[in-house]
């Protein structure tokens, strides 16, 4: 009786180990399954909002480069080189400024610049549109007589303020950039009156669409009037380089926007 109730002792014992092993190992086996789900469930998020997650940072470096590039090309340009100096009323030439100049057909141009006059003209020729030139480099005292021919032309149309007026058509002396050398007017052979019709023209047309590419820009657009301070000229082309021309002509502004 003695053994049995000894044996029964052990017996029971064994069983307590055994219920206790068995429910620490249901505590873990919980933990392990209630880990389980709370990983899955993270996953899971994570797969339905990971197009979302992935399109924020795929537009952001999609807009980074063009913002960049647009940086660059404002960068690269010296905007203190000769090809951009602005001569405008507010801003004239010096009274001792000298440029040296080149012909061009039958005018002349800053020297610098005159061989991109000639290849825009070759360019436009084999096209099959011809332009004629007008009207290069000006000294100031050559500006200086346009200039107080047309205060009379606008007088005898009875104007109180005609030295104002004509400055929006014929700059003042030293505020041309026919003076500084590096505008050119164009005409064609169906228009050499320098006047609006010109740029309906194929010639005008064709500068319009492809003078950047040499160099040049419309100097003077339509709708830029209260900025610049004279008239629409779609005659009427600056030299200021091709980098600089290309982000003018792309942006559709002046070289007073550009430069500022």
């Amino acid at each position: 009786m003695a053994a049995y109730r000894h044996n029964k002792s052990k017996v029971t014992i064994h069983y307590k180990d055994f219920y206790r092993r068995r429910k620490r190992r249901g505590h873990i086996l919980f933990l392990l399954a209630a880990i389980g789900i709370s990983c899955a469930a993270v996953l899971g998020t994570h797969m339905l909002l990971e197009p979302f997650q992935t399109a924020v940072p795929a537009a952001a470096s999609a807009a980074t480069p063009a913002s960049k590039n647009s940086a660059v090309s404002s960068s690269t340009v010296d905007k203190s080189s000769w090809k951009l100096r602005l001569v405008n009323a507010s801003h004239p030439l010096p009274e001792n400024f000298t440029v040296e100049t080149s012909p061009v057909g039958n005018v002349r141009f800053d020297i610098r610049a005159a061989g991109e006059l000639q290849s825009l003209l070759d360019a436009c020729s084999s096209s099959g549109n011809r332009l004629i030139l007008c009207s290069g480099y000006r000294s100031i005292s050559k500006q200086t007589t346009l200039y107080q021919t047309e205060i009379r032309k606008v007088q005898a149309q009875g104007s109180s303020n005609a030295a104002e007026e004509a400055a929006t058509i014929v700059a003042k002396p030293g505020t041309s950039e026919h003076n500084l050398g590096l505008a050119v007017d164009f005409g064609c052979l169906t228009d050499q009156r320098c006047d609006e019709a010109f740029g309906d023209t194929p010639e005008g047309q064709w500068l319009m669409n492809n003078a950047y590419q040499y160099g040049f820009i419309l100097r003077y657009p339509k709708g830029k009037e209260s900025i610049t301070g004279i008239i629409y000229e779609p005659w009427h082309y600056r030299y200021v380089g091709k980098e600089a021309a290309k982000e003018i002509h792309e942006k559709g502004i002046c070289l007073e926007e550009y430069l500022a």
